[in-house]
């Protein structure tokens, strides 16, 4: 009996995981654009994420540097993302970037002239501090003020000539779109959480982030728009936590997907269903930084990725000029589909191989475009398992490393907390999803037998072959 050490192979071991997806194969595609918002964030892209952003042909990233709040006749930052944007420009040559400010007034009071005309000299700090030759203003005032709105255009127009202006807009706003003609240079209406119920649990789910018929009637509106704009479409994972009568008490903002997916103080209600996963609360506890109490439950919802691959097309025919994603999903917060996988006009199947490594442990890779998406399979298990069987009683250890949990189940409620007992075969380490390129490590792994280890992953409907790990 030895301790088996494992050594990178000269050819790792792959199986193509089919996931049942409604539908494979090449959509109708689109010759547009993709853009994408950043968000909430001040660090810059490192060279994996450049790579991406290259490979997938995107040339144009709209960056949030801060939220600006009315304070009396002026202005204060609520809150600032400073970013060095001339060595990003300088490690990113290929990327247009373009600063946006969100204006937020508070308790939904409007700004005022005085609060307006005061805004025209921060704007054109920002765009001097960037070095940029655009600027975004990320504000939809209600559309009784909008001809204030267009006054504080006009006027920033006038005095800062020396950069152009996009805006953000509601996705009504079609019918105001060519007001708009002369004092803006572009703008980009929003076509998600178009439903006035989002927050209203209905039959047992949430409505979707975006519906495709919804999106596609507002975006036909916009045909008679004389302005370049984009479509904002939804790339971001929402978590929303309902109280037990079926009603939202938010949306939590930053989070781990394994912090949730797989707690013992959450159930799955049913299966995930249109890229929507519900978990129902069974005792108190404090999850994603939140109280949560029995009966509440916690919605996961994607936007389906056909429902952007139609609605990409559909933004095409009504004549945008590109699509604008809300919001670049990164390495920091991995809320979204990756770039890769959004640069795609079809569905297709990922590919996962695993290695062993010079360390002792198992790498998992996801080797395609495609993103694994966290799912609730049909029989109520959550997520994935690589699964690695050998003899009874020759496990000595297993530690989980980048996987989730480690656990001696196929449904992942008996966790490897210590000793792995003798009737043991077989191991199973988890984890909730793996997007296009990432991958998973386990830690130690450990076995005594004299014979290969056998290997599986457990994410299809029908049970997979066992495979030797040689």
């Amino acid at each position: 009996m030895i301790c088996l050490k494992f050594a990178v192979p000269r050819i790792a071991r792959r199986i193509i995981i089919i996931l049942g997806l409604a539908s494979l194969g090449i959509a109708t595609g689109s010759a547009l654009d993709s853009s994408y918002w950043v968000w909430h964030r001040n660090t810059a892209f490192d060279s994996s994420e450049l790579q991406s952003l290259k490979q997938a042909g995107v040339k144009e990233i709209y960056w949030q540097v801060g939220t600006l709040v009315p304070k009396e006749a002026d202005w204060s930052w609520q809150e600032r993302f400073p970013v060095d944007f001339k060595a990003l420009k300088k490690a990113a040559p290929f990327l247009h970037i373009i600063p946006v400010i969100r204006l937020e007034p508070k308790n939904g009071q409007s700004p005022t002239a005085e609060n307006l005309a005061r805004l025209g000299p921060i704007l054109d700090d920002v765009v001097s501090d960037s070095a940029a030759d655009w600027l975004q203003i990320d504000y939809e005032p209600p559309d009784r003020l909008i001809p204030q709105y267009e006054d504080f255009l006009r006027s920033i127009k006038q005095k800062h000539v020396s950069w152009k202006v996009s805006i953000s807009a509601l996705a009504h706003w079609s019918k105001f779109a060519n007001e708009f003609q002369g004092l803006v240079d572009e703008i980009t209406p929003m076509f998600y959480d178009l439903n006035p119920e989002r927050e209203s649990l209905t039959g047992g789910l949430l409505p979707p982030l975006i519906d495709a018929a919804t999106a596609e009637k507002e975006m036909v509106s916009w045909k008679s728009c004389k302005l370049p704009w984009k479509a904002g479409l939804p790339n971001f994972c929402r978590v929303t936590i309902l109280n037990d009568k079926g009603v939202s008490r938010g949306n939590v903002r930053r989070w781990n997907l394994d912090e949730f997916w797989f707690s013992p103080a959450l159930t799955p209600d049913f299966p995930t269903v249109q890229e929507q996963s519900v978990f129902s609360v069974n005792q108190s506890c404090v999850l994603l930084g939140t109280l949560l109490q029995p009966k509440e439950r916690v919605v996961v919802r994607y936007p389906e990725l056909g429902t952007l691959i139609e609605l990409r097309s559909a933004a095409e025919a009504s004549g945008a000029d590109g699509v604008l994603f809300f919001r670049l999903s990164d390495r920091l917060d991995m809320s979204g589909y990756s770039v890769a996988t959004l640069s795609q006009n079809k569905i297709t199947e990922p590919t996962l191989s695993v290695h062993r490594n010079a360390s002792s442990g198992i790498i998992l890779r996801n080797d395609s475009t495609q993103d694994l998406l966290p799912r609730i399979s049909e029989n109520g298990v959550r997520g994935y398992a690589l699964e690695l069987k050998s003899e009874p009683g020759s496990w000595r250890e297993a530690v989980a490393g980048d996987f989730s949990l480690v656990s001696t189940d196929t449904e992942g409620k008996k966790p490897v907390i210590d000793q792995i007992g003798l009737e043991v075969s077989t191991i199973s380490f988890w984890f909730s999803s793996l997007r296009a390129g990432q991958t998973l490590e386990t830690g130690l792994v450990q076995n005594l037998s004299d014979h290969p280890l056998n290997w599986r992953l457990s994410i299809l409907k029908q049970t997979p072959a066992w495979q030797p790990l040689d």
